[in-house]
């Protein structure tokens, strides 16, 4: 994904725990680190393919009054040290948030 791209929405940062759900794996914990109308930054105990899709529930966060599900496509994975990574979601085009 090219870097003017993954910058292309504002970030809101945030500390939420959160599920994703992969082809492989249903209902992986992970924390949400930031959300922006067109993606979303985790944290999680499992590296994700990159370009695989996924799910993610935000449970509770105060920028949405209720549950928000998404489909996503894993944009990067990287990984921070022993069981951990880094991945940056990306929602498409059709599928951005609406924070109205």
């Amino acid at each position: 994904m090219p870097y003017s791209y993954h910058r292309a929405y504002p970030r809101f940062p945030l500390e939420s725990s959160a599920e994703i759900s992969t082809e492989k794996a249903k209902g992986i914990s992970m924390i949400l680190t930031d959300v922006s109308v067109g993606g979303a930054g985790i944290l999680t105990n499992i590296p994700l393919d990159v370009m695989g899709n996924v799910e993610i529930l935000i449970k509770s966060c105060f920028l949405f009054k209720d549950a928000l599900k998404k489909k996503a496509k894993v944009a990067w994975c990287k990984k921070l040290g022993y069981n951990l990574w880094q991945v940056g979601l990306d929602f498409g085009v059709d599928n951005l948030i609406n924070f109205s």
